[in-house]
């Protein structure tokens, strides 16, 4: 009966992951064939999947990327990460380039949109191996990121990059074990 308490508490975290997992896993593979493929070969011959080398993170949710021999900018499609001046800020940033790093600097672009600074907003996946991460999906469960509300319903994966979300929410990963000004509200307060 001494760990009946430590069950009671990691409950709710324990029922998100289930939930995570079930629906998580419905929602990717609804969503994976249009826009991200299972091996490196089928994400090559997707229409939808541009391949390229990542030059420079730019911060915890943007990256230059080279993509046919041209520089380009890709906003991370739905997600927020704290600005480099606000705590984690710089953390999300190393975040980020490790996750290329460990990719070998190969990245899968799905672009969605382009926004009012010329940048192209993608989901973004690493291969490494037989390997894929979402990028949105790792800085969520890590908490380096917030969903960003406005735009992660634009992103094909908005329902796993969500659930990713309150898996750190509930475990009080990153952002979640504190509480500072969202990154949108921080910029608005900046003008």
């Amino acid at each position: 009966m001494k760990g009946f308490p430590v069950l009671i508490k990691a409950l709710p975290i324990l029922v998100v992951v289930a939930i995570a997992l079930s629906v998580g896993a419905s929602q990717w593979s609804k969503s994976k064939p249009s826009a991200i493929a299972s091996s490196p070969q089928l994400m090559e011959k997707s229409q939808n999947t541009q391949w390229g080398t990542v030059e420079a993170v730019s911060d915890g949710d943007t990256l230059k990327v080279i993509l046919a021999g041209k520089a380009v900018k890709v906003r991370l499609c739905g997600i927020d990460a704290p600005e480099k001046s606000q705590p984690l800020g710089i953390e999300a940033k190393v975040y980020l380039e490790k996750l290329v790093q460990n990719a070998g600097g190969k990245v899968g672009i799905v672009a969605t949109d382009t926004d009012v600074y010329g940048r192209t907003v993608a989901e973004v996946v690493f291969v490494s191996g037989k390997t894929e991460q979402s990028a949105q999906e790792e800085l969520l469960k890590a908490g380096m990121v917030y969903t960003y509300p406005k735009y992660i319903n634009s992103c094909p994966n908005a329902q796993p990059f969500k659930l990713a979300e309150a898996i750190a929410q509930s475990s009080k990963a990153g952002i979640w074990a504190r509480n500072d000004q969202r990154p949108w509200d921080y910029r608005q307060s900046k003008q």
